[in-house]
């Protein structure tokens, strides 16, 4: 068969993906046949318009038919099902990500504030008697409320740092008389089998007799402050700034999802680390055999490990804006990332980010550099240790 029976063939769409292969083959290597190709599609393209020129529109053609007593059966109408838009790529994504964010917190939630009380409580109140004494043999020297710290950037990374020290102040306790006013607990007679309840605060200290030594130890029971490490999980959509001229052949269940950890170095500084799935648009030019250049175009889905720097330069309340620099690489080539936002500490161990980023893609192919970037925002949540 001639090739141009097979392009005949080709766009009227009767050729098998093994005749499609030959052709193409064919007219990759013949500038002649490049040509003939080429007319053959104008021709095709002309047919079709001129097709499209000559119908006449469907109010005429009813028109025409009711003159001569004939009706035209209307077009059946698809029924949409009531959610039929979830099945739109944008919603599909942002409800993903919607849902993503909401069961994180539903586990941060679940598994850090179980039992959440404001109150400060040393001992359980049922089992206090007159005179501080208490049914466990805990004499309950005082106790008072502390009120709840206004939630800083600041204050948070103060109490890192506190969490880091163990004061073992021995001579501070000697001399205490039966009158003292002391915010500690003092234990004596302790029974091993006896229940009691330590109020989850962020200050108490816990002072036991030691019999042998007649003296007080303090121990520091700050448990639940953060120590400076964080996790976080965002959701990064993004935008090429070359207008794509095709989709990527697969996207990953994870795609725009960035997992990182961090480490507060500073009040004003974090570093951290992060893994995240994207998707890159580009195109380069590239030749086969030395004699012919190809434009190449693509648009993978791809795996992108970085190190990132943040730095706060401000602070007002619980909100703090941030600036960011990161660099990355991936099996295509080497990324650099810069942006900033905001950050919202709700809690001492839960923060929500907002922010923009720009990012740059730098690659190398047939010893030739070619470059790409994009924009893009990110959001989600920040899990301080």
């Amino acid at each position: 068969m001639e090739i141009e029976e097979i392009m005949i063939d080709y766009f009227e769409g009767d050729t098998t993906l093994d005749i499609e292969r030959q052709m193409f083959s064919e007219i990759s290597r013949n500038d002649t046949l490049i040509t003939e190709f080429k007319n053959f599609l104008l021709i095709d393209k002309a047919m079709k318009a001129s097709v499209e020129t000559f119908t006449s529109p469907p109010d005429l053609t009813n028109s025409i038919f009711k003159k001569l007593g004939y009706s035209i059966p209307p077009v059946m109408k698809v029924r949409q099902l009531p959610f039929a838009f979830l099945k739109n790529k944008f919603f599909s994504h942002a409800l993903v990500s919607v849902a993503s964010i909401i069961l994180t917190l539903a586990v941060i939630f679940a598994f850090f504030y179980p039992f959440a009380n404001n109150k400060s409580v040393a001992a359980d109140n049922n089992n206090i008697q007159p005179g501080g004494k208490t049914g466990n043999n805990f004499p309950l020297t005082a106790s008072r409320e502390i009120k709840p710290e206004k939630i800083t950037r600041n204050n948070i990374y103060a109490k890192q740092q506190n969490n880091k020290k163990v004061f073992d102040n021995e001579n501070d306790t000697q001399g205490l008389g039966e009158g003292s006013f002391n915010e500690n607990i003092t234990l004596s007679n302790i029974d091993a089998s006896a229940e009691y309840k330590l109020s989850h605060n962020y200050s108490n200290k816990l002072n036991i007799l030691n019999n042998d030594k007649s003296v007080f130890r303090t121990f520091n029971i700050n448990y639940s402050e953060p120590v400076g490490f964080s996790f976080g999980i965002d959701n990064t959509p993004d935008w090429s700034i070359m207008k794509p001229a095709i989709e990527p052949n697969s996207v990953s269940s994870f795609n725009n999802l960035c997992i990182s950890l961090n480490y507060d170095i500073s009040s004003d500084f974090r570093i951290g680390a992060e893994v995240r799935q994207e998707s890159i648009y580009t195109e380069y030019t590239g030749k086969i055999n030395s004699d012919t250049l190809y434009l190449y175009k693509q648009q993978n889905n791809l795996t992108s490990f970085g190190a990132n720097v943040q730095f706060y330069p401000y602070d007002l309340g619980p909100v703090s804006s941030y600036l960011r620099i990161n660099l990355g690489v991936n099996k295509g080539g080497f990324i650099m990332r810069q942006g900033g936002g905001i950050e919202y500490n709700a809690y001492r161990d839960l923060a929500f980010a907002l922010g923009f980023e720009y990012t740059y893609y730098r690659f190398f192919h047939q010893k030739d550099w070619f470059g790409t970037s994009k924009v893009g925002i990110n959001y989600g949540v920040l899990i301080k240790f």
